[in-house]
């Protein structure tokens, strides 16, 4: 332990010692080293700011990319429901085409079976 008078005799010479310490700081010194230290801060966070920039550019693009796949996505899913709409919209026209066809084919023939039955009884 040290002894009380010891620490009171190294405490008065730190006060005796201070004002020295003071008229021995170079304030202009100080001063230019901090406004340095403020430009050298000022322009980190200028760069920052222009990289945060072109981050935010670039996120912006992708964005804009994926919008536009996911539109084009959509139209193209239009697109194929509109050709299977017309693919079946085909389809049942040429089966009604078909069966009016068969139909009046169907027709014919009787008609004519009829005509010739009519003739065959006619005749007899």
């Amino acid at each position: 332990m040290v002894p009380k008078s010891q620490i009171e005799e190294g405490e008065q010479v730190e006060e005796d010692e201070l004002p020295n310490f003071a008229m021995k700081l170079d304030f202009e010194m100080f001063y230019m080293e901090v406004r340095d230290a403020i430009t050298f801060v000022q322009g980190h966070v200028k760069e920052l700011e222009i990289e945060t920039n072109e981050i935010e550019s670039e996120e912006k693009k992708r964005e804009d990319a994926v919008k536009e796949a996911v539109r084009a996505e959509r139209v193209a899913e239009i697109a194929v429901e509109r050709a299977e709409s017309e693919v079946k919209t085909a389809s049942t026209t040429e089966v009604t085409s078909s069966i009016s066809k068969q139909t009046k084919s169907n027709a014919d023939d009787i008609q004519r079976d009829s005509s010739d039955n009519h003739s065959k009884t006619a005749l007899s």
